[in-house]
């Protein structure tokens, strides 16, 4: 694994805001006059249509006549412009970039996943744009006035994320889905929507909805596998890209990453020869977070996790086999109820795996800062905000979630509308984007789960039919039944399994376990599973212990958030580094800003 050439695939857009030609070229921020596209390293190279002075240049894997086809996606704005009715035309992820040369009017335009994601800066006399934040902070951070909010960067370390279109500086804005973004050399950028949600549920029956989905999955991969290319998927021992590769329309090659050939990774062995599918193990080194840090930090930009950017340093070993990536993103949040707002049941005192939908209250803000899974969890994070910050910083996380409230306000009917709208909203922007960026380092990625129709049917889907992931069984009970019957990396269970059965197996494992004293009768521990658990993982490495330490002892973290009671995180950190006890999420969000800050200085 060579982790020393890590390539980040990026493109900037810069524009004088004066009439004149359009042009592409290889490096980032090409020098010269008119609209200037620099692409580096991003995967596949976008397609360019033009005429006379209008261009349209297309990057992403946009679907076109049921096949992924970027000529035919510019070709076809070049003739009708970005019109909302030519851009419904288009399925799946895109960025579109339009040009009229002569009148001197920029239009770009994203798809409703953010598929393809753009953080943008409109300075007066100039717009620069870059699909890496980090890049467009070099860009403009010597402009007047530039400065970093430390408050967008305390909304990230809470909840993992940042909310609608904020960035972590006062000049830049991030484009928000389903957005087209006018400007002209007299009219600064205005943006409108060409597409909204529908959260009107259907009755479907499971039944229905089972094969409802399995035709719009089915659907979704055969568009994208149409181009004839050599396609592979990133398969672990789970649910979702399980369920992608008993629906795989073509041969494709299996990748499965792990630390090493653990229960998980045998399970994901087991799918790949149930399918006939040849198998790749990809075993990643010991310090793999340490060794990527700065790619990870380039690729997240202070905008996520660096340890979320798992399959970086895997170019070699997945170029070999396949040209394109598939993987199971989306399908946990979108079909397994994995948000849903909802508690465990337990009996006499012991865990099941049933579930009870839990009714949301008005104060909805509350409940997403307070209670989203993903948010950051095991500290009491205002113990380290100084006094008198907390009410400010309290105030701020909620007018940014409650802005991305407001901004549903027209599609969204009640509060579980509401909390799906927080949910899906600029789902570029979820704290697991780096998952799907740091696997197109690797070949050309697509997404199966951003697709225009199957997206709808998600938001027709009432939860209960979400819940327990009954349209995932039933589409591995369907599609492959051996598939199915395959245990889990997680609990050791058959995939296909539902609440019942899987509640008497964990009670019939643990009876078998105390009656016989094997202890092999148990469920997966941390070691068996691809990811590792962030304390555990953090105790025994060294090395990711040392940058952590140096990280929070850096006067650039201090200067952007001078709110944080640094005296004390500082005091705690050797002890967290060494023993796991849930300070690991705040200690690796803390690295990610700051390795972000150092290198956003380099030019």
């Amino acid at each position: 694994m060579n982790t020393t050439a890590i390539r980040i695939p990026r493109f900037s857009i810069e524009w004088d805001k004066a009439p004149g030609p359009a042009t592409l070229g290889t490096r980032l921020f090409e020098p010269g006059t008119g609209l200037r596209i620099g692409v580096d390293g991003y995967r596949p190279e976008p397609a360019v249509a033009a005429r006379g002075d209008a261009t349209a240049i297309v990057f992403g894997a946009p679907v076109v006549g049921e096949t992924v086809d970027l000529r035919a996606a510019a070709e076809s704005l070049l003739a009708d412009g970005p019109t909302d009715v030519a851009l419904r035309r288009l399925d799946g992820q895109f960025l579109v970039v339009h040009f009229d040369g002569r009148a001197g009017k920029l239009s770009i335009v994203g798809d409703r996943f953010n598929g393809v994601s753009l953080y943008y800066a409109d300075l007066g006399n100039a717009f620069v744009a870059t699909n890496n934040y980090i890049d467009l902070v070099r860009r403009i951070r010597a402009r007047p006035g530039f400065k970093f909010d430390g408050k967008s960067m305390w909304t990230y370390v809470c909840l993992q994320r940042v909310m609608g279109a904020t960035t972590h500086d006062n000049l830049s804005r991030y484009l928000l889905p389903a957005t087209r973004l006018e400007l002209s050399a007299n009219h600064p950028a205005h943006a409108t929507r060409y597409w909204r949600p529908d959260f009107a549920k259907r009755q479907w029956t499971e039944a229905e909805a089972g094969e409802r989905f399995v035709g719009l999955l089915g659907n979704s991969l055969v568009r994208r596998t149409r181009d004839k290319r050599r396609y592979g998927l990133f398969l672990s021992g789970g649910h979702d890209s399980r369920v992608v590769a008993t629906a795989f329309p073509v041969p494709f090659t299996a990748f499965t990453v792990a630390f090493s050939d653990n229960y998980e990774v045998d399970c994901a062995r087991r799918i790949a020869a149930a399918l006939g599918a040849p198998f790749r193990y990809l075993q990643l080194p010991q310090d793999q977070y340490s060794e990527t840090l700065d790619a990870a930090a380039e690729l997240c930009g202070g905008m996520y996790s660096v340890d979320n950017a798992l399959f970086l340093g895997l170019d070699d070993a997945v170029g070999a086999n396949a040209d394109v990536v598939f993987h199971g993103h989306g399908l946990d949040y979108m079909f397994h109820g994995m948000y849903v707002p909802s508690r465990w049941i337990t009996l006499f005192g012991r865990p099941t795996f049933f579930r009870k939908l839990t009714p949301l209250g008005d104060d909805l803000v509350s409940a997403f800062v307070g209670g989203v899974p993903y948010r950051l969890k095991y500290l009491e994070l205002g113990e380290f905000v100084l006094p008198h910050s907390r009410v400010e910083l309290d105030t701020y996380t909620n007018e940014q979630v409650a802005s991305v409230l407001r901004d549903g306000e027209d599609v969204c009917r009640t509060n579980a509308d509401r909390w799906e709208y927080l949910i899906t909203h600029a789902l570029g922007r979820h704290y697991s984007a780096p998952n799907i960026l740091s696997k197109a380092t690797c070949a050309e990625q697509r997404t199966p789960t951003f697709d225009n129709e199957l997206f709808d049917f998600f938001l027709s889907l009432p939860p209960e039919l979400r819940i327990y992931g009954q349209t995932l069984r039933l589409a591995m009970r369907n599609l492959a039944p051996a598939v199915a019957r395959i245990p889990t990396g997680n609990w050791g269970m058959p995939a296909a399994a539902g609440p019942w059965t899987k509640t008497a197996w964990l009670v019939a494992r643990k009876a078998l376990r105390h009656a016989t004293g094997i202890t092999g009768l148990r469920a997966p521990t941390l070691e068996d599973r691809t990811w590792p658990d962030r304390d555990t993982y953090l105790a025994s490495h060294p090395k990711w212990q040392s940058q952590i330490l140096a990280a929070v002892t850096d006067g650039r973290l201090v200067d952007a958030m001078p709110f944080l009671d640094w005296s004390k995180i500082r005091a705690r950190a050797p002890e967290w580094v060494r023993k796991p006890d849930g300070a690991a999420g705040l200690l690796v969000s803390l690295l990610s800003l700051q390795r972000f800050l150092a290198l956003a200085e380099e030019s």
